[in-house]
């Protein structure tokens, strides 16, 4: 055999198994953010900063902003929630045309050619995607920005709409299965087409993602469900189970309501002092702490840990994680919403950049990488209640004498549980007591009502029969009247 067809079967081979690269940059480089950080500033790039890329469209190709929208289905161009646009003129492309397929009356449907990296490493958009339909929820007129959903898929009008399902049926891809490829705080790659052998390895175990229930519908969103939630070793779930969304896009943590009572109650029982904001028209509040702050050692020996029983892991978060520091003080990476009750955590970059997983757009599973390789055993020295001690390795830790403290400061948030269940039980003895006697008031009322027309009843019946008597009388006279008058004539 020759080498120059040795050469062109290995090239042949490369085309065949070649992903698709999507290259994302942070919208607000963070690189670029300051020592003396603001909280509006740290807001803008770290909580709500969006990843943004080129979509190279139609022939000559045409550039247009891209965004990841991770809680959307769709591949969409689009004029609205933009944060930046570019025009897109039809006219101009040789391989514009209109779809010959029926008219969709949810979307506007065009047919263009789309071009992508084959992997990270490409200095060129070496794929080419010829006739792909695109979808647009009104006309595409003047400036457009594109829409990359990532999420599964919810709304059944928005079925087909997807990228990796399009792909997909169009053949340009093999396998359902994505990841994201985090090279640095600015720089992410979205790869599709990956390899569909993840589930015949060690390396990576597969989960059922979270049930959202969607208008009578079960569906299925990225994200876990953790059975345990420890804070500094101390579980603070409550035998509760906790839920986080995943959204790559997040540039911290979001926290639910129930952690926010607690960790405010182990602020005030540590007499950690922090300084917090309200952003955004009151929508996020952000924990900041001041070097010269007297807990701050405390702060800085934080740990987190997630525990997941299917995938028997301990997922744990600590001060590198959890601290952002900065010229005059750190900010605290996880946060809330401002008056709002969030029953669910949302995982965003820390988590990603800690954690490596794969998602199966078509099974809807997510394939877990374990660091040390996945086994049926305890993969990360999971914590083991027993008499209250939690082991750690081979290290054992008594909460009866190092976590007292931590005990003081859920006395209030227990009783604030405790008094809601109080509440709640209450409101359902009001309604069942509210439904018992409108049910004993109609019983009575309809019981009286028979009785009062049963009275009427017979009241009617005798002056029928009376009027039919008298009739009857009457009735006899007359005859016997006219029977004499007939004798006498």
């Amino acid at each position: 055999m020759s080498i120059n067809l040795i050469f062109l079967i290995i090239q042949l081979l490369n085309e065949v198994q070649s992903n698709i690269a999507i290259k994302f940059e942070k919208l607000y480089p963070i690189n670029e953010e300051s020592q003396n950080m603001a909280i509006g500033e740290f807001v803008i790039k770290r909580i709500a900063n969006e990843y943004v890329t080129e979509i190279n469209i139609g022939e000559p190709p045409q550039k247009i902003p891209g965004f990841l929208r991770t809680k959307k289905y769709e591949f969409l161009i689009s004029n609205d929630f933009c944060p930046q646009k570019a025009y897109y003129y039809k006219e101009k492309s040789k391989s514009f045309s209109y779809p010959t397929t029926l008219k969709d009356y949810n979307y506007v449907k065009i047919s263009e050619t789309l071009h992508f990296y084959s992997s990270p490493e490409s200095k060129d958009y070496d794929v080419k995607i010829e006739n792909y339909t695109i979808y647009s929820r009104g006309q595409i007129i003047g400036s457009q920005c594109f829409y990359i959903g990532t999420q599964l898929l919810i709304n059944r009008d928005e079925k087909d709409t997807n990228l990796i399902d399009g792909l997909h049926k169009k053949k340009y891809i093999k396998s359902y299965f994505y990841e994201y490829q985090i090279k640095n705080e600015d720089e992410m790659f979205l790869i599709l087409d990956l390899d569909d052998d993840f589930e015949n390895t060690k390396k990576y175990k597969f989960i059922k993602p979270l049930i959202t229930p969607y208008t009578y519908v079960i569906n299925h969103q990225w994200g876990l469900t953790f059975q345990n939630l420890y804070l500094n070793a101390y579980n603070v779930s409550y035998d509760k189970e906790t839920r986080a969304e995943f959204d790559i896009n997040c540039g911290g943590i979001l926290g639910n309501h129930h952690f926010e009572a607690y960790f405010k109650n182990f602020l005030k029982e540590n007499d950690i002092y922090a300084e917090y904001s309200y952003e955004y028209e009151y929508e996020y509040k952000i924990y900041f702490f001041n070097k010269d702050n007297k807990g701050i050692e405390k702060i800085k020996n934080i740990s987190l840990v997630f525990y997941n029983k299917e995938l028997n892991y301990n997922f744990t978060f600590n001060y590198k994680d959890l601290i952002l520091e900065k010229e005059k003080g750190y900010y605290f990476l996880i946060y809330f919403e401002f008056n709002k009750f969030r029953s669910n955590w949302r995982f965003g970059f820390p988590f990603f950049k800690k954690y490596h997983f794969v998602f199966n757009h078509d099974s809807k599973l997510m394939g877990f990488k374990c660091p040390n390789g996945c086994s049926e055993t305890n993969s990360n020295n999971i914590y083991i209640k027993n008499n209250n001690v939690y082991e750690i390795k081979d290290e054992k830790i008594n909460n009866n004498n190092t976590n007292d403290i931590l005990k003081n400061n859920n006395k209030e948030l227990i009783n604030e549980e405790e008094n809601r269940k109080f509440g709640f039980k209450i409101i359902i003895i009001m309604f069942l007591g509210i439904i018992f006697i409108v049910a004993v008031i109609l019983f009575f009322g309809i019981f009286i009502g028979k009785k009062m027309f049963g009275v009427r009843k017979n009241k009617v019946n005798e002056l029928l029969e009376l009027y039919d008597y008298s009739s009857a009388n009457k009735k006899k006279e007359v005859k016997k009247e006219s029977s004499k008058d007939n004798k006498l004539n």
